[in-house]
């Protein structure tokens, strides 16, 4: 599905088209699916700009440690293994504050192990005790393990870790959720912040270093360094294809659909339509800030996408 307005009504209704898959490369049944979307919302008021501002601080430290150590001496290098890594301590940090060193090093597993599932066309249903399917479980075990005792620790000393993973627990655990549920809902969050972001921020180094002249221009303007992150993620979304399911039978672009239906939509298709994004193929950061530039609609990546005019200041929709 590659209309902006159709893909923005499947987005953005949650009660009706719901997120089935599961961070762990399984489904859910669509009635537990529907439960997700409420359970998520836990996660909302941590993750508010004002909420984040100490996210800042984090990822400038963490980037700084990452590339102090993880740069080769070759000519070429390849930002994103620097990237992931400087993401996951930052996102670590911002969770689980004194605990990060930890809850990072069992992160990083389950990310290599669900790297060899998803999006494998060979790859098999989560039950079948594959050795890649049993590579998954035990990372998530370890990593379950590591977390829970931190969720329930909240119960004990209420407020004793001001980080966002305590918020969230506070907030879960009086409203009745179960500290293994709580810890779900963090490592789903926690997996979700980390490769997405920096394969984003690859794509934008990637083209900032084909054009030093707008090296230049970016670093003395944060408006120009914006337009190029939002350009890059228009050409090259970190989640180039996005997954709902019908909760119930839906009518859609004047189609019946029955319950259980699957709708994919394509950031990387629609941001690259020339009837939506003028020189659809070309980079130009400038379409975000210049009058006479259309940007009609863009696909933000991520479990909550939606697709809407993105407007900022000069820009002429």
């Amino acid at each position: 599905m590659n209309d902006p307005l159709l893909a923005s009504r499947v987005l953005d209704t949650h009660d009706t088209y719901v997120i089935a898959g599961t961070f762990l490369n399984g489904r859910r049944d669509l009635a537990a699916a529907a439960t997700i979307d409420p359970a998520r919302r836990l996660l909302n008021p941590g993750l508010r700009s004002c909420a984040v501002q100490p996210l800042a601080d984090l990822v400038r430290l963490s980037v700084s440690e990452a590339f102090a150590v993880g740069v080769p001496s070759a000519r070429i290098v390849d930002p994103l293994p620097i990237l992931e890594r400087a993401t996951s301590l930052a996102v670590a940090r911002f969770y689980f504050a004194d605990s990060a060193s930890t809850i990072d090093g069992l992160v990083a597993p389950l990310l290599d192990a669900l790297g060899g599932v998803f999006g494998n066309p060979m790859s098999l249903p989560k039950w079948v005790p594959t050795r890649a399917n049993l590579r998954v479980r035990r990372a998530y075990a370890a990593l379950r393990s590591g977390v829970i005792p931190l969720v329930r620790s909240l119960v004990v000393n209420p407020g004793s870790a001001p980080c966002f993973a305590a918020q969230v627990a506070e907030t879960a655990l009086r409203q009745g959720h179960s500290p293994s549920r709580v810890a779900d809902l963090l490592i789903g969050s926690l997996l979700a912040a980390q490769r997405v972001p920096a394969a984003g921020a690859a794509w934008a180094l990637w083209r900032l270093a084909e054009n030093p002249e707008l090296v230049e221009e970016a670093r003395g303007s944060r408006e120009v360094l914006g337009s190029v992150a939002l350009e890059a993620m228009r050409l090259h979304p970190p989640t180039w294809v996005l997954h709902r399911t019908a909760s119930r039978a839906v009518r859609l672009g004047g189609h019946l659909f029955g319950r259980g239906h699957n709708f994919l939509v394509s950031p990387y298709v629609i941001h690259r339509d020339p009837e939506l994004f003028r020189a659809a193929a070309i980079f130009d950061h400038r379409r975000w800030v210049d009058p006479g530039h259309r940007s009609s609609a863009f696909c933000s990546s991520g479990a909550d996408s939606t697709v809407a005019p993105v407007v900022t200041p000069g820009c002429s929709l």
